[in-house]
């Protein structure tokens, strides 16, 4: 028993020594991602807001897909031992044969159009938010910097005055606790930039869907300028962008499928049931399939909502045209005031630049009579509070000069804007046969939306 003991004591002790002896599992951290315009680009394109827009083309998609199938002969297993199954399967050939069945092929074709340009103006929406995140980010990064040299600035004054009064004993105490409590203000200053800084890494973090431990860092550029941000003619600028608008385009596909429904619900009294009851009543009568009196036998099936349904389509219609004035009214309005803001921004940016240089110079001269006793403390924390604010002042002014262009870039498609073309989610390829060539071809006919839209990259 006392061997056992002592056994299982020395067990112990040899588990203890070989766990303090394990070495502990480290996490290796992951290189940070340096983010530039293009590669900010790539990532906003893959985020989940724009695989969401990817899910409702495969829904626009899916629904085209229907329609095709409403064009093809259905088989009803019901009927395959009745005495009338030959008539029942040839009227299952019928729905080839409705016009609405066709128009809303055309319909869900046009609204997938429109969706497909509803995904590319998702694209541009968030890079252009994305875009103007990263260089306010980039702003305030400049900023925060302003306000640690500030800080740097009047903590070295309170330092040389402290040693001053406490060696020689020529500075007054006022001079110190003023200096050392202008350092402290400066200091709480660059504290607040930074948790202002982390709040808009967070929300740029969680737009790319990057990982809580993935380190990025800022390529330091500005947004270039634009095409159009000296024009003169106000409306040729506002002709071109409304000519280029995916908005614009997307309404024109809406009137188009709202036109197309229309028609949809003027031949929609005609259903395949009528015809199918038309044509066994035909064939009973012993005239056959090809009978001539099938398009008198057919039943005509309007009710007291036809005629509202066909006016609702005109309204709808209208509705949608009204909608893309008042987009054309906001795009020269967008014009006007985007290219009068980008000429303010220029001139408040240069003169911010010139009023930080010259008040840099003021804060030298004050620094150096205070040393020469000609000023007091007072005058040389003015100042420099001044020449920070000026600095501060110049980038802020910065800030809004590439916000600005990255709207006239936004709404004239230019810069990286241009990059981004959206996706066609059912391109075409060539199968002889046309459209029931496509339909039985072996061949493939059309692209995946993966691959036509978010293709991955090549391993």
């Amino acid at each position: 028993m006392k061997k056992n003991v002592i056994g299982i004591a020395m067990l112990l002790l040899s588990a203890g020594a070989h766990a303090q002896t394990a070495p502990t599992p480290t996490s290796t951290p992951s290189a940070p991602v340096t983010l530039t315009p293009d590669t900010l680009r790539s990532l906003v394109l893959d985020n989940d807001d724009i695989l969401g827009g990817l899910n409702l083309l495969y829904q626009a998609k899916d629904q085209l897909n229907v329609a095709r199938g409403q064009l093809l002969p259905s088989l009803n297993l019901n009927l395959i031992l009745s005495p009338s199954f030959l008539t029942s399967a040839i009227s299952s050939l019928l729905s080839f044969l409705l016009p609405s069945n066709w128009i809303n092929l055309r319909v869900q074709r046009q609204l997938l159009e429109a969706q497909e340009v509803s995904y590319r103006i998702l694209q541009l929406n968030e890079y252009a938010s994305a875009y103007s995140i990263y260089m306010t980010l980039l702003g305030d990064q400049e900023t925060r910097d302003v306000l640690e040299s500030q800080y740097e600035s009047l903590q070295g004054i309170y330092e040389v005055l402290q040693r001053e009064r406490v060696l020689n004993g020529n500075v007054s105490a006022k001079d110190v606790s003023e200096a050392q409590a202008q350092a402290q203000m400066a200091l709480i200053q660059v504290a607040q930039a930074d948790e202002l800084l982390a709040k808009e890494k967070a929300a740029i973090r969680q737009m790319l869907d990057l990982d809580v431990g993935q380190d990025f860092v800022f390529e330091k550029v500005h947004v270039p300028a634009s095409p159009i941000e000296d024009a003169t003619d106000l409306k040729a600028v506002a002709d071109q962008a409304i000519a280029i608008s995916p908005e614009n385009e997307q309404l024109d596909d809406l009137i188009q499928a709202s036109k197309s429904s229309k028609w949809s619900k003027i031949f929609g009294f005609i259903s395949s049931s009528t015809l199918g009851n038309s044509m066994n009543s035909s064939s009973s009568g012993g005239g056959g399939f090809f009978n001539p009196k099938i398009i008198s036998n057919t039943g005509m099936s309007i009710g007291f909502s036809y005629y509202p349904n066909v006016v609702l389509a005109d309204d709808q219609v209208d509705a949608i045209r009204i909608q893309k004035e008042q987009l054309n009214g906001e795009e020269i309005q967008m014009a006007e005031v985007a290219i009068a803001t980008v000429q303010q921004a220029k001139k408040r940016v240069d003169l911010a630049t010139q009023a930080e240089a010259n008040l840099s110079q003021v804060y030298q001269t004050e620094l150096q009579r205070y040393q020469l006793g000609l000023t007091d403390l007072l005058h040389v924390l003015n100042a420099q509070s001044e020449a920070s604010k000026a600095a501060t002042t110049r980038v802020q002014s910065q800030i809004d000069l590439d916000n600005v262009r990255i709207n006239l870039h936004r709404m004239m498609l230019t810069d990286q804007f241009a990059q981004i073309k959206g996706c066609q989610a059912n391109p075409d390829v060539s199968v002889k046969g046309g459209f029931f060539g496509g339909l039985f071809s072996k061949k493939k006919s059309r692209l995946t939306i993966d691959e036509a839209c978010h293709p991955q990259p090549a391993n």
